[in-house]
This record gives C-alpha cells, structure tokens and sequence, in this order.
C-alpha cells in the first residue's frame, strides 16, 4: 500500500513532494484504514510519515524512488554521450576489453 500511495504522490507532485503533501497522505490512509494507526503515537501516522523528523514508510519509499530515478538519468545520459561517441566516430561500436572514452574520463 505505501508503494501505491508514493507512486501516487510522486505522480502528482513530483520526487521530491512537499511535507505537508507526505502528511496530508500519511493523514488519508490512517483515516480511510483506522486498523493501521498507532495508538501509541502521537499523531496516529506517525510511522507512515513523521513530518518533524523526516521519517516513515512513506519517506523511506519517496527516497528509493529518487534514488533509482537518479540512476535511470545516469544511465540514459550515457548511453546518449557512447552514442554520440560513436557517430562521431570517437567510440568503438563494437564493446571490447578496453576501457571506453567515457570511462577513461570519469
């Protein structure tokens, strides 16, 4: 459920939404579910998203998801740069032992 609504929340406010978004979701579902609050903390959705320290499933989650969107950007950057390597004829096309340009550079 927290893997739907970050999906959700991130779909609609982007990677990094803000706290009172994270809130107002952790909020929503402990409503819509009473079973899954902690009546032992102080708001209830606590564990879903503590607003003042940051924490909970739902910013676990968010930050996985920036993660692994950050590494699909890597990813495709070069895969765009061995590509223009190769059109311009900097670039074997071929992989071989050797390390590629883009590697010797970083």
């Amino acid at each position: 459920m927290v893997n739907i609504l970050a999906a959700d929340m991130t779909e609609k406010n982007g990677t990094s939404p803000p706290r009172q978004v994270k809130e107002k979701y952790a909020r929503g579902f402990v409503s819509l579910f009473p079973y899954l609050s902690d009546p032992f903390s102080r708001t209830g959705y606590d564990h879903y998203y503590d607003g003042e320290s940051g924490t909970g499933y739902l910013a676990w989650r968010i930050k996985t998801i920036q993660r692994s969107t950050a590494r699909d950007r890597r990813h495709r950057m070069e895969h765009h740069l061995k590509e223009h390597l190769v059109k311009m004829g900097l670039e074997d096309q071929q992989p071989d032992e050797r390390p590629s340009l883009f590697q010797r550079l970083s």
